[in-house]
């Protein structure tokens, strides 16, 4: 019985080690946000100076960046959730917003493969109710620097305390009309591109 009891006492010792670095580690991660937030409201800084942002004529009066957020090669920007939360990307109903308010059709692009070049879908136009527009590449998502796959996916706003997070899948063909989209959940460490939200100061 002493023996189970030593093995219970470390056991426990063990776990609550666990816990504990974790919710530190959590508030840390917190404090920076915030802190972070904190310093460019302070300093009134632009993050986003590069972005095009585009009214959709939404009810909410949301205002979507025009494409996905570039790297300074001008190709999209891939970042894993915890990267990509220290951006204003879109919430769920932000993004159900997007869908059922606006007009969408395929993006067409040309495309080589093996010599000989291709018209085909390399996107989405998502058209709001004063046709204004964004366009959402199919960039895919990168499972790793070297592995990678199709589609269009994007991270969005999960607050919940998991290693996996909510991101977009937008399939690629469209259903009278309308996109046919996925909530997924994801590893946090995989990479994806992001668009960035911004309410509309008018």
């Amino acid at each position: 019985m002493e023996n189970l009891n030593e093995r219970a006492a470390n056991y426990a010792a063990e776990k609550t080690n666990e816990l504990l670095a974790k919710a530190i580690a959590q508030a840390y991660e917190d404090g920076y946000r915030d802190g972070y937030k904190q310093c460019v409201e302070d300093y009134n800084i632009d993050l986003y100076e590069d972005v095009k942002f585009v009214d959709l004529g939404l009810p909410s009066g949301l205002l979507w960046s025009s494409r996905y957020r570039k790297n300074e090669e001008g190709k999209p920007l891939f970042l894993t959730y915890e990267e990509a939360a220290f951006m204003d990307i879109p919430t769920e109903e932000q993004v159900n917003e997007l869908v059922n308010c606006c007009n969408w059709d395929h993006l067409m692009g040309y495309v080589d493969r093996n010599g000989y070049t291709f018209r085909q879908p390399i996107g989405k136009i998502c058209t709001g109710t004063n046709n204004e527009y964004i366009f959402i590449n199919d960039e895919g998502l990168k499972f790793s620097k070297t592995s990678s796959t199709y589609g269009i996916h994007f991270w969005i706003r999960d607050d919940e305390d998991s290693e996996e997070k909510k991101s977009v899948y937008i399939e690629g063909s469209l259903e009278d009309g309308n996109p046919v989209v996925k909530i997924e959940k994801r590893d946090a460490d995989f990479m994806m591109p992001v668009l960035i939200v911004r309410k509309n100061k008018q």
